[in-house]
């Protein structure tokens, strides 16, 4: 496996990212063999074929009790996954709650109170098609070093014409987590949310707004831009515009900026 890694830092054109990879591999003490090779596994998409030679290579030679299959040290979900339909894409919804107490379910949090950072973007899936993931994805503030759980995603080839069927879910059980909290391996915790990171365009998505280049598209003021025809660009000219409020916003009552309903 060694020799594998080794090669496989020569080769790739990300040295950092291999060996930040190959420092938590060799490193981490509290990892196991078989999960140092997971996360081998899964880091560089070694295909299933591969792993399982190397596995049967390392059972014959007793280096140590590993499964046979690559699906076991992957831990490869065999149940059938449940998706709906979400205009001409699928959606997948994990659940919030489900992320964390899987995550924890052999450690006990070392926080009270958890604040979790929600990110939601676009990831394109292949150059030669329109193919993309948007996924729903958090982080707990206050223990960076717990991964991104995925929450929800979302594949098709746009971004899901129907936001309430898309955030519903989740802002459904958001609500929940923060109205009454969260036991994690045993351990209450109390649970809010803290920012929504997203780029502009994403932003706007989310909110179901008008995207930042179009004429009501700020998202901070109520100036109507104006659309320049010899640079194809729209020119927001005032700075003394009223600012945008919450109430109104939550009312819908800024007309053109609105361009569906979100539950967020």
């Amino acid at each position: 496996m060694m020799i594998n890694i080794i090669y496989l830092m020569r080769s790739t054109s990300k040295p950092t990212v291999v060996m930040r990879i190959f420092h938590h591999i060799a490193i981490t003490s509290r990892a196991t063999f078989r999960e140092k090779l997971r996360y081998w596994a899964l880091s560089f998409s070694i295909p299933h074929s591969a792993l399982n030679v190397l596995l049967f290579i390392l059972n014959n030679n007793q280096v140590s009790q590993l499964p046979k299959d690559s699906r076991t040290i992957l831990q490869t979900n065999r149940t059938p996954v449940q998706t709906v339909a979400i205009g001409t894409g699928q959606f997948w919804y994990n659940g919030i709650k489900k992320c964390l107490v899987q995550h924890f379910r052999n450690t006990v949090p070392r926080v009270d109170n958890i604040s979790l950072n929600n990110s939601i973007d676009g990831l394109p899936l292949h150059r030669s098609s329109s193919s993309q993931f948007l996924p729903i994805l958090i982080n707990i503030h206050e223990m960076p070093e717990v991964p991104v759980l995925k929450v929800a995603i979302f594949s098709g080839t746009s971004k899901p014409d129907d936001l309430e069927l898309y955030l519903r879910p989740f802002v459904s059980e958001l609500n929940e987590l923060q109205d009454h909290g969260i036991t994690l391996n045993r351990k209450r915790l109390k649970v809010r949310i803290r920012a929504v990171i997203a780029d502009s365009p994403a932003r706007a998505f989310i909110k179901g707004v008008v995207n930042f280049t179009g004429k009501h598209g700020c998202l901070q003021c109520t100036c109507v831009g104006e659309y320049d025809r010899r640079f194809h660009k729209t020119i927001f000219k005032g700075i003394n515009a009223p600012r945008r409020t919450d109430t109104i916003f939550r009312e819908c009552g800024y007309g053109a900026h609105h361009i569906r309903q979100t539950p967020y």
